[in-house]
């Protein structure tokens, strides 16, 4: 019912946006918004997921390195984000594809980009929640602690969320500017709409390779403090 509801909401963005030629726009807002929400998300969840869980006591007590035990933390929170940013990115594909009738090559590049958009919000919840619980740590009631700091967080996210919505209400005047906007802010969004209006395999590469570099880095900069805070 979510997805069908989706899919209806963003086959409505695509008039307006088809009428003044700025169909590309939606795929901007929707990278621009999911990425938002993981990030609200993830900065509330990432002390539970990563810290102080309930199988601590038998993973630190087996003989693995520190990097495999936070790289198999990161990785069951990506798993989650993933099945959740999909119900609300693979509608906006379809009514794109639906709509706009891009190239063969929109197929793939959208199933990579699907596959990596979440990496970059899970990344900066995971260290945002990694240094509030090194900071916790500092104090006696530390949940408690680390629980005000996360919250204050992701008001924050939501209140640039909401601001964010105001945008969408004449999409039709506005798309140019908002699409501009968010490509110019968020690196993954303009990546994803160049690629879809002309396909580069180097520039798709790149993304790639780049993804993978920022979640290696995050997996060694969390397994340093990972023990500590534990």
């Amino acid at each position: 019912d979510f997805f069908v509801a989706f899919f209806g909401w963003a086959a409505s963005m695509m008039i307006p946006l088809k009428a003044v030629g700025s169909e590309e726009a939606i795929l901007a807002m929707a990278v621009a918004v999911t990425s938002l929400i993981t990030l609200i998300e993830g900065i509330y969840k990432s002390g539970s997921l990563l810290f102080n869980c309930r199988d601590d006591d038998m993973l630190l007590s087996l003989p693995l390195p520190r990097s495999r035990i936070v790289a198999l933390r990161i990785f069951k929170f990506y798993v989650f984000e993933l099945i959740f940013n999909s119900l609300y990115l693979v509608p906006v594909i379809l009514a794109y594809a639906l709509f706009a009738q891009p190239g063969l090559w929109f197929l793939p590049v959208s199933i990579v980009m699907v596959i990596l958009l979440p990496v970059i919000p899970i990344v900066i919840s995971c260290v945002i929640g990694a240094l509030i619980a090194a900071f916790a740590s500092r104090f006696k009631k530390r949940n408690l602690t680390s629980t005000i700091l996360a919250f204050v967080f992701m008001l924050a996210g939501m209140a640039f969320s909401f601001k964010a919505s105001d945008w969408t209400r004449n999409i039709g005047d506005y798309a140019g500017g908002i699409s501009s906007a968010i490509n110019n802010i968020y690196y993954p969004a303009r990546v994803y709409t160049e690629l879809t209006l002309q396909f580069d395999l180097g520039k798709l590469a790149v993304f790639v390779l780049m993804h993978m570099v920022v979640i290696a880095a995050t997996i060694a900069f969390i397994a340093k403090i990972y023990f500590r805070i534990n």
